[in-house]
């Protein structure tokens, strides 16, 4: 067992902060910003990045509408009162396609996009008001979903990244409210149905449930459309969801609104939520599996919903939603999280724990009576900053209303577009409205990288700069694209690395060092980072001295004192001598015997060095002892000459004790020995005699 090592630790990182950004300073700065349309009568409602950050939008529209954003023109022409289109830009601003959904159905809306690592795109909404919709976009393909005039129904399709049709399914009754996928491409979804859901999405099979007022679902499906589970939630009133993630763990979390007690585990125990509220806001997650796991509410009297829900990567939840009165518990359980002073309603963003028990919560006071499933939405970066984005309706909107210094928001038309940063710890970073003549919204907020990209809507024109002017100015109403780069809201950080190694070590400045030093480096800014400084400090630990002294009159082994600890070893048996950790060693058994010395990083072994054992000096005469037979089953007989016997000590090879005679006595029975060989340690008057002995069974 022969040991050596030369490494090096860090010890410690100590970060200080040096200076951090204002508010003004921490405003992000138009990278480009564009629009397409215009139409009398249009919605966008979600947009989506792919993986090459790609951006993709999807709404509904009226008349005809151009798609193609700058001087190009792609236009599209409802045939029923509104109709689907899905439009991709790439991360430069530029067209890249545009399709549309187009029939003569009186509306097909789609509400979700989501995009996998291949770069498909999965499109969700519903339809009605017709006999059939063909929701292949290619015009000259078709791919029928089946339809009534009088019954909506839910539509998802999945396209290739250039929109070629892939698959498509529908669901009687329904509408897809939000859609992702996993890792493994298998699809999740969450739709809300009134009267009758065909939950089989087969359209061979049927599986009718009535709804109770209106309910939701949760489904699983795999990438080619194949249903692998469905859920399905209902209670008495209005029993929404709003939005469909997943957690680190694999499953699934969903967040919406409940009017009245609902069981969110039907068939199993009971999983009972009763709001306080005509309707208050819950989050509700199932296992991998789709079994119902556990449920929470916002309580309170005073109503509340949740619409955006996003995870971070140790399961902590950040939510944006809606409330309006004063009686608000955040705390889902026994404690209560009130709101803070001067909030009455409006928007709220806050951080739980994955059972819900908050870590902050950011109350907006921002007054509403009601809002849509997307009046505001939020999106989660690397450093856990929550970027919130939707729109404001009244003149003026606090966004902290306990401190009277804290950002205000305005709102100078019909609606104005805002966005707000909150860092880890809740707080207001950054914030900004966005003004038009008319209406200005945000539906969807994408945090990447350090970019950042708004999908939106306005009427007219619309202010999008924050350094300085810049209006899109087009008639009518318009869907509007913005990438924007963050600032450096980092602060510059001042840092202490040490290192300890083992004879020498070779730094990050590419030198070799043999005795204690230090020095200072700096780091220089690189995208989302801030300057540093970094200081060195380099501890080098010398090598243990490892010779080892052998005192033959005492056979006692040594080494110098002052190394941190120290270890002797059998060297013929390759084992630790136990309890054999100290400088010295007396040696019980001869052998060959060696010790590991170690020295802060530092660690060697010495050579293995030969000992008689106790008792048996050198210049010593051994007594002349016999022991027959030899090899034994059993017992043994002793004669010695010339001296009597005295005590006799039976040790195996490594030295431990495995039996004693401390009596004179010429015959031992060994017959409970295993097989093997053993030292015979026979006294005779003062001196130790080692005679070695073979047990056989």
């Amino acid at each position: 067992m022969m040991i050596k090592c030369r490494c090096f630790s860090v010890l410690f990182l100590l970060l200080i902060t040096i200076s951090g950004l204002s508010q003004t300073d921490s405003l992000p700065t138009l990278e480009w910003a564009d629009s397409y349309g215009p139409s009398s009568y249009f919605e966008i409602w979600d947009g989506t990045l792919d993986s090459d950050d790609n951006l993709i939008s999807v709404g509904f529209f009226g008349g005809t509408m151009d798609l193609e954003q700058g001087a190009g023109v792609y236009p599209l022409t409802a045939e029923g009162s509104g109709n689907a289109f899905i439009q991709k830009t790439d991360s430069a601003g530029d067209f890249v396609w545009a399709k549309g959904i187009i029939d003569s159905c009186t509306i097909i809306s789609p509400l979700t996009v989501a995009t996998n690592s291949d770069r498909s795109i999965l499109l969700g909404g519903y339809y009605y008001g017709c006999d059939s919709v063909d929701v292949d976009p290619d015009p000259i393909n078709s791919f029928y979903l089946e339809a009534d005039s009088a019954t909506g129904r839910m539509f998802l399709i999945k396209l290739d990244e250039n929109g070629v049709f892939n698959w498509g399914l529908e669901h009687k009754g329904a509408s897809c409210k939000s859609a992702i996928f996993d890792k493994s491409g298998n699809i999740y979804l969450v739709g809300i149905f009134e009267g009758e859901l065909d939950r089989n999405p087969d359209p061979n099979v049927q599986d009718l449930i009535t709804s109770n007022g209106r309910d939701f679902f949760i489904e699983k499906l795999d990438s080619s459309g194949n249903q692998i589970w469905i859920k399905v939630i209902q209670g008495p009133g209005l029993t929404d969801a709003n939005c469909i993630t997943l957690n680190n763990k694999g499953e699934v979390v969903v967040a919406g609104h409940i009017e009245q007690s609902v069981n969110f585990n039907p068939g199993g125990a009971a999983m009972i939520a009763i709001p306080d509220a005509i309707f208050n806001g819950y989050v509700f997650t199932l296992d991998t599996s789709g079994n119902s796991k556990d449920v929470f509410l916002i309580q309170g009297t005073s109503r509340s919903r949740i619409v955006d829900l996003e995870i971070d990567e140790h399961n902590n939840l950040y939510m944006v939603g809606w409330y309006k009165g004063t009686d608000i518990d955040f705390d889902p359980g026994p404690a209560v999280w009130p709101l803070v002073a001067n909030a009455s309603g409006g928007y709220f963003v806050m951080k739980t724990d994955e059972t819900g028990f908050p870590d902050w919560v950011r109350p907006y006071d921002h007054p509403l009576n009601s809002i849509d499933f997307r009046a505001v939405n939020l999106s989660l970066d690397e450093k856990n900053t929550t970027y919130v984005s939707g729109w404001l309706a009244n003149n003026e909107v606090y966004l902290e209303p306990n401190n009277p210094n804290g950002p205000v928001l305005h709102n100078n038309g019909s609606l104005a577009m805002f966005q707000a940063a909150h860092d880890s710890s809740g707080t207001v970073v950054w914030a900004k409205d966005y003004q038009g003549n008319s209406v200005a919204v945000s539906r969807k907020i994408i945090a990447k990288g350090n970019n950042l990209y708004t999908f939106g809507a306005f009427t007219n024109s619309i202010e999008l700069g924050t350094t300085g002017p810049f209006t899109l100015n087009e008639p009518g109403g318009n869907c509007f694209l913005m990438k924007q780069k963050l600032p450096n809201t980092c602060s510059l950080q001042d840092t202490i690395l040490e290192f300890v190694a083992c004879d020498s070590l070779v730094a990050p400045n590419g030198l070799t060092y043999y005795t204690d030093a230090g020095y200072t480096d700096s780091l220089l800014t690189t995208e989302g980072q801030c300057d540093s400084l970094v200081h060195y400090e380099i501890h080098i630990d010398s090598p243990p001295i490892t010779a080892i002294t052998l005192d033959t009159v005492i056979n006692q082994l040594s080494v110098p004192q002052g190394a941190e600890s120290y270890q002797w070893i059998n060297c013929d048996a390759d084992t630790l001598i136990p309890g054999a950790t100290s400088n010295v060693f007396s040696v019980q058994v001869p052998g060959n015997y060696a010790v590991i010395i170690t020295n802060g990083e530092c660690a060697d072994t010495s050579a293995c060095v030969a000992s008689l054992g106790i008792g048996l000096a050198e210049n010593n005469t051994i007594e002349t002892i016999s022991i027959y037979p030899n090899p034994t089953d059993g017992k043994i007989y002793l004669e010695a000459e010339p001296k009597e016997i005295g005590s006799i000590k039976v040790l195996d090879y490594s030295g431990r004790l495995l039996q004693n005679w401390p009596e004179r006595t010429n015959i031992l029975d060994l017959s409970d020995l295993p097989q093997g060989t053993y030292i015979l340690m026979v006294d005779q008057k003062g001196t130790v005699s080692p005679v070695s002995l073979i047990k056989t069974d």
